[in-house]
């Protein structure tokens, strides 16, 4: 996947991601959130192109993948590199381990 965009990933938002975690089984995380980063437009630098955005996974609560980069796989984005952070339980989804990769 060439095009790390909020547009790219808006769309799936609700589908699920197969994560290689290296000498672990694959990890299932579902994208839960796309959230647009920018600053308004009076803030905003003219030197900066990209949009600022984050995704937030839900995954299980075991086994926890540890702060890092971890390749992605997805049925219609194909192949991806993210850097995912671990951010503990979601307040409205206790059962779910969160995730986040942000862009900017």
């Amino acid at each position: 996947m060439q095009d790390y965009s909020l547009p790219a990933f808006s769309p799936h938002t609700g589908s699920t991601f197969q994560v290689v975690a290296y000498g672990q089984p694959a990890l299932e995380l579902t994208l839960a959130e796309v959230e647009d980063l920018s600053v308004e437009d009076d803030l905003r630098d003219p030197n900066i192109r990209s949009q600022p955005f984050s995704l937030i996974f839900h995954g299980p609560m075991s086994p926890l993948a540890q702060q890092g980069v971890y390749d992605l796989t997805h049925a219609a984005l194909g192949s991806l590199s993210l850097f995912l952070v671990p951010l503990g339980p979601g307040r409205k989804t206790p059962q779910f381990m969160q995730y986040q990769a942000i862009f900017n």
